[in-house]
């Protein structure tokens, strides 16, 4: 049975008060526990329309989840997913962190992308190519993946799905309007620790590279009534592997042509 409304709000107010509070949840409870990524897009929905009344914040644009197998089979789904991103949690390069503000400090280097035209559901089904004509700039970025599931890949999808995609922080570099002839999806980029390459991967590490999921992106919002406006910003998901960090760490996601992105662990 689908998780109803009053339960997804339930849900929501317990996830909510985790990121406020900073707490762990072992588990939600059972009456409201979305079981399904349906369920979780449901608990979602209402943790963002919390969230965004919470000092002054606003909805910049969306994170794409689970973009590879590896990711999807960990999480135990077969489909991507989506989640959003909120100015609280979104930051320009450099920026400096507290590791301690985070249960786990997952990190992900990241293609973003910025839309210069509405893509309206009425325009839908969506293609690579298509939605590649309506992106005017693309961007270096980093997103930490965080949690208050103390095992959060096993939390269930529709636990991360609800928790707005376990997405704890997003920072993004300069965004570029001069990347026509890049090949963005055999692109590579590195995630240095500390002067230590960490990390090497490309834009293809994500299924079909990034236009391929932010075509995924666009057709999944037609379909849920939603729609990619200009200027949405879009972070298309993992380069690399995911790379757990921590404190005392200097982080540097470097995209080569398309900049570096900075992010300082304390």
């Amino acid at each position: 049975m689908p998780l109803g409304q009053n339960a997804a709000e339930m849900a929501a107010a317990e996830l909510f008060r985790a990121r406020q509070e900073f707490t762990r949840i072992d588990t939600l409870p059972k009456s409201c526990r979305p079981q399904t990524a349906s369920d979780g897009y449901a608990v979602q929905s209402a943790l963002v329309d919390k969230l965004l009344r919470v000092g002054g914040a606003h909805h910049l644009g969306y994170k794409i989840g689970a973009t590879n197998a590896a990711a999807r089979d960990m999480l135990g789904t077969d489909e991507a997913f989506a989640g959003h991103l909120i100015s609280t949690y979104c930051h320009v390069s450099p920026m400096t962190v507290r590791g301690s503000d985070f249960h786990v400090v997952v990190l992900e280097p990241e293609i973003a992308v910025r839309l210069g035209r509405d893509l309206p559901a009425s325009e839908a089904p969506f293609t690579p190519e298509t939605v590649a004509a309506a992106v005017e700039a693309v961007a270096p970025a980093i997103e930490i993946v965080s949690s208050p599931f103390p095992v959060w890949n096993e939390a269930g999808i529709g636990n991360i799905i609800g928790d707005n995609g376990a997405n704890a922080l997003w920072v993004h570099g300069e965004f570029s309007t001069d990347f026509g002839s890049l090949d963005l999806v055999e692109h590579p980029v590195s995630l240095s620790v500390n002067g230590k390459t960490v990390r090497e991967g490309a834009g293809r590490n994500v299924d079909g590279g990034p236009m391929v999921v932010l075509a995924w992106l666009a057709n999944f919002l037609a379909s849920t009534g939603g729609a990619l406006k200009s200027g949405d910003l879009v972070t298309t998901g993992s380069t690399t592997q995911p790379f757990v960090g921590g404190a005392s760490q200097k982080v540097v996601a470097d995209f080569g042509t398309l900049g570096q992105c900075h992010l300082n662990i304390e």
